[in-house]
C-alpha cells in the first residue's frame, strides 16, 4: 500500500536525521541493482521515511537505482530533498557514487535521485 506524503513533510524528516549516525548498508560495489534497491528500500524504512519510491531502471544499458521523492511544487524545496537524498545514500553506500566509466564498469550501478 503506497503511503501518500507531501514533499515538505518528507523534507521535515530528512532534516531530522544525524548523517553522523547511519548505518552502512553496503560497501560491496558491484552488487546487482535489484539487491542495491532492496537495502536502499531498506534503509528508508530503518530512518522512517515514507513516500520514496525506489525503482530499478530497465532496459540493456541501465545502470541506475532510481530514488523518487514525492514531487514539490517549490523548486528549492525539491533541491533540498535531492541533496540531502544525495548525503543519506553516499553516507549509507559509501562505494556507490558514480565513478562509472562506461566502457569497463559494465555492472557499476549507481543512483539517480529524480
Amino acid at each position: 500500500m503506497s503511503v501518500v506524503v507531501s514533499a515538505d513533510a518528507l523534507l521535515e524528516q530528512l532534516r531530522q536525521i544525524d548523517v553522523t549516525k547511519l548505518p552502512t548498508m553496503c560497501r560491496d560495489r558491484n552488487i546487482g541493482m535489484k539487491e542495491q534497491a532492496k537495502l536502499a528500500r531498506s534503509l528508508f524504512k530503518r530512518l522512517g521515511l515514507k513516500g520514496i519510491r525506489v525503482r530499478m531502471a530497465t532496459g540493456a544499458n541501465c545502470f541506475w537505482v532510481h530514488i523518487i521523492p514525492p514531487h514539490a511544487d517549490d523548486c528549492d524545496v525539491q533541491v533540498a530533498i535531492r541533496e540531502h537524498l544525495k548525503e543519506i545514500l553516499a553516507r549509507s553506500f559509501p562505494c556507490h557514487d558514480d565513478r562509472s566509466d562506461y566502457m569497463s564498469d559494465y555492472f557499476d550501478y549507481c543512483w539517480s535521485i529524480r
